[in-house]
């Protein structure tokens, strides 16, 4: 589901009947979900900062 994402190892899918992104990593056994964002953000700044945010 979704493509790949704006950041390495992360994947997005758009909700098609609202307008959100969702950024999500596939692992072996996990689907992690990083964020939820509406899609008029600035999305390649907003994932950056979470991926600080993540990383901390």
């Amino acid at each position: 589901m979704g493509h790949a994402g704006r950041l390495p190892a992360t994947r997005e899918l758009s909700v098609t009947s609202m307008p959100y992104i969702i950024v999500y990593e596939v692992g072996t056994d996990v689907v992690t979900v990083l964020a939820v964002f509406h899609a008029a953000r600035d999305l390649a700044r907003a994932l950056h900062e979470r991926r600080k945010e993540l990383e901390q």
